[in-house]
């Protein structure tokens, strides 16, 4: 029980990571 929640939390840290990277990386761009 404690893996299953264990993958969702890292794959949501990891999804919320990379929206977040992501926007930055688009907010600076000069394109």
């Amino acid at each position: 029980m404690s893996n299953v929640a264990e993958n969702y939390l890292e794959s949501t840290l990891f999804m919320f990571f990379l929206d977040f990277f992501l926007r930055l990386a688009l907010d600076s761009s000069p394109f």
